[in-house]
């Protein structure tokens, strides 16, 4: 927290201008570590060997990954699709697919 502080009165940027621009990733971080944390209560992790563990971790990263993008997706649409990575991202997307039904979604 400290460095945050000095860092924050080095560059001139009140804690309330962070908020406004890291809100939307930290919520979704926030539903990704619910969604895992869910997961991986509801698993059986007893009776696994390591196979079945590899496989656990396996599943348990690709949804964290599928619920961050779809929570950050959905409040970066939420917040009226304003520009940052999400829009970085989005206009790469709509570039690679052009013609399809997803870039629709991104413009």
């Amino acid at each position: 927290p400290i460095i945050y502080g000095l860092l924050l009165r080095v560059i001139k940027l009140r804690p309330a201008q962070l908020v406004a621009e890291i809100w939307r990733p930290l919520f979704a971080a926030t539903a990704m570590f619910a969604g895992v944390k869910t997961f991986i209560g509801w698993a059986d992790t007893t009776s696994t060997g390591m196979l079945g563990m590899s496989g656990l971790l396996i599943a348990a990263v690709t949804l964290g990954a599928v619920i961050y993008g779809v929570a950050l997706l959905s409040l970066w649409q939420l917040a009226g699709r304003p520009i940052g990575a999400e829009r970085f991202v989005a206009d790469k997307l709509n570039n690679r697919l052009r013609n399809s039904s997803l870039a629709r979604f991104f413009q």
